[in-house]
């Protein structure tokens, strides 16, 4: 098979195509920026014992002026430079984050009564938060966050159920700008330390060439199987969504190689980018990074980054075993084979070169499950990344490679930067309003006639929440008024937030606003809703593993060993099935009330019931016997026209 040849489609969300391409001084200001930024966070982080709300305010000291630097306030004018008033913004908006680091032990001291000045670095906060979140994520959230310090005004006027006796400035300055509870929050103090430290990394990784070496290896073990290029995909994004965290960064970096080589060699477009957007919003729940969502998880929670980790590792099984028999099945009916063995790469050669780059992301994985604290096996690994491709050859990682990595660790991290202050915006007019507290008592009233309808309407405002947000603002926003009602209900918090990060991860690829699925269709030049909506198919049952580990607990390896390894196995029994039922094909095409039984029964052998299981196994033998004979039936016809084909050539 040829190398692909169809050239890489330029992929861009509302976000990029806000993003400057800078020259000259404008360019070098904001590099000597940027590296300044990421050493100093580096310092805090390691070195210093500045406290959490200091730490946060120095940080978003350095990432407000540099979005509103890096990014244009519109679509329009497009310039190679940074216009004046965007020098003057980035100036004053700055301002408030360095009020609070300077005079940090006077404002806690007076949070009660703020003063004037206090009160006008809150509001110039609140305005510079709300237009950095505009400008480097879209407008969803600002604009959710803007309706939250409406409601906070003027919520008293609201009816029944919503309304509270309204605020004065005084009082949201004091929650929003001086206290813990609001910008300086978790959320940004996750994105301060955790998250910093493993986009540090992820740069890193980057300029040492991982992504290649991991997509090479996934050629290497699954390009010569039924569907080749398609589990390579899924392997690849795996792979690479570990270590990025971002569904749509990953679908807009290997998408470009894979989704071209799946459709060179058969697949349709839809179901090719279908497929890499899936196998991408896999990769952000994959152990051991999980995106950044999963250390404000942590943070919220309590519970050890470690043991979310482990949580995490059935689910995502689960997840990818769906995807590559769906890609399986595809191919099988499509009559799809391998690549040509002198395309794939020997996994010899590929280890060679490979073993030195992907050795520091394995100390990091054995490090976190060890308990080691994240923020330092974070930055222990980069150091060991750093020191192996200086000394490896064929490594290309110059002195200069090195600043370079340092300036983009601090590019990449503002955007979630940017989201996770905007959505201390909106946690701390919950703190304040007891919003939360409302929407657990809705949830709870619903609860009263089904525990199940309680968490499908969690679901779906989770994933309402999720279109247009990055994961981790989902998630942050959504486990703020959703998780204190599972609880409540009785389910464990680690399920309930897990159940929570899920959706929000899986909202990506959910219609009618599915980016992730939207820039693989980019790619694909394929049409993106048929994309988004070809993708949730291919993740079907993703959308039903939250349910089943918020009410089993040995799916998050929480358990007798026993009962893990029977609750595992039948999930992947159940989800082949419903895989084949999904893409209508095992041995031939599956007639409909095939695929119906296949679907139902797979479903019904993932209880936990005897009942229900004896019954799904009965509806899968039965539909498989009557699958198989009129496979065997059709094979015995090809055979038999093939003989007398043969029997006629011989006589002539």
């Amino acid at each position: 098979m040829s190398s692909v040849s169809e050239a890489p489609v330029q992929v861009e969300d509302e976000a990029t195509t806000l993003k400057r391409d800078l020259e000259g001084t404008s360019r070098s200001v904001l590099y000597g920026l940027s590296v300044l930024m990421a050493l100093t966070q580096i310092y805090l982080i390691i070195f210093a014992t500045a406290s959490p709300m200091v730490h946060t305010a120095i940080f978003l000291a350095f990432i407000v002026p540099l979005v509103l630097l890096s990014y244009r306030p519109m679509s329009r004018a497009r310039t190679r430079s940074i216009p004046w008033y965007d020098w003057i913004a980035a100036l004053v908006s700055s301002a408030p984050f360095i009020y609070v680091a300077i005079n940090y032990e006077d404002i806690i001291r007076r949070a009660i009564v703020p003063t004037t000045v206090d009160q006008t670095m809150a509001v110039i906060a609140c305005v510079a938060i709300l237009e950095i979140s505009r400008r480097a994520i879209g407008f969803v959230l600002p604009l959710i966050a803007l309706i939250f310090l409406f409601y906070t005004v003027w919520g008293g006027f609201l009816p029944g159920i919503l309304s509270h006796r309204g605020y004065e400035l005084d009082r949201i300055t004091n929650t929003l700008f001086m206290t813990s509870n609001g910008v300086f929050g978790s959320a940004a103090q996750v994105a301060a330390t955790m998250v910093f430290m493993f986009v540090f990394f992820g740069a890193f990784l980057n300029a040492t060439g991982a992504s290649r070496v991991i997509t090479q290896l996934a050629f290497s073990v699954a390009g010569r199987y039924t569907g080749g290029p398609a589990k390579v995909a899924v392997i690849a994004s795996g792979g690479m969504g570990m270590v990025s965290g971002s569904a749509s960064a990953n679908v807009a970096t290997t998408g470009q190689v894979t989704i071209p080589l799946m459709k060179q060699v058969g697949y349709r477009g839809v179901f090719a980018a279908a497929v890499e957007a899936a196998a991408s919003t896999a990769g952000t729940l994959t152990p051991p990074i999980m995106g950044a969502a999963a250390f404000i998880m942590a943070e919220i929670t309590g519970i050890p980054y470690a043991e979310i980790v482990i949580a995490g590792i059935i689910p995502a099984i689960l997840f990818y075993v769906t995807v590559l028999m769906c890609v399986h099945f595809e191919a099988s009916r499509l009559g799809l084979k391998g690549m040509d063995k002198a395309d794939i790469p020997k996994a010899s050669t590929v280890m060679k070169k490979g073993i030195f780059i992907l050795s520091p992301v394995i100390m990091l994985a054995v490090l976190i499950f060890m308990y080691y604290p994240v923020m330092y096996a974070a930055f222990y690994a980069t150091i060991a990344l750093v020191v192996i491709a200086l000394v490896h050859p064929s490594i290309p990682l110059s002195p200069k490679g090195i600043v370079n990595s340092i300036a983009n660790s601090a590019d990449m991290v503002l955007q979630a930067g940017a989201a996770c202050a905007c959505a201390g915006l909106v946690i701390g007019v919950l703190n304040l309003t007891g919003l939360g507290l409302r929407f657990s008592s809705w949830t709870l009233g619903i609860a009263g006639a089904s525990v199940i309808l309680a968490l499908i309407f969690t679901m779906l405002i989770t994933i309402v929440l999720g279109m247009g947000l990055p994961p981790v603002a989902a998630y942050i926003v959504a486990a703020s008024v959703a998780a204190p009602a599972l609880t409540t209900l009785g389910f464990p918090l680690l399920a309930s937030h897990m159940f929570i990060f899920y959706f929000s991860c899986l909202s990506s690829i959910t219609p009618p606003v599915g980016i992730t699925a939207f820039i693989a269709a980019g790619i694909a030049r394929a049409r993106p809703m048929r994309t988004a909506f070809t993708a949730c198919f291919l993740a079907l049952p993703a959308f039903v593993v939250p349910f089943l580990f918020i009410y089993s607990p040995a799916f998050l390896l929480e358990g007798e060993p026993l009962e893990i390894v029977g609750v595992s196995i039948k999930a992947l029994l159940g989800f082949v099935f419903i895989s084949a039922g999904v893409i209508g094909f095992v041995r031939k095409h599956a007639f409909i009330w095939e695929r119906v039984m296949f679907i139902l029964g797979g479903s019904l052998v993932l209880s936990s019931n005897f009942i229900p299981i004896a019954v799904g196994v009965v509806l899968v033998a039965v539909a498989l016997l009557f699958h198989s004979r009129r496979s065997g039936r059709a094979r015995a016809t090809d055979s038999s026209v093939n003989d007398k084909a043969t029997e006629s050539q011989s006589s002539v």
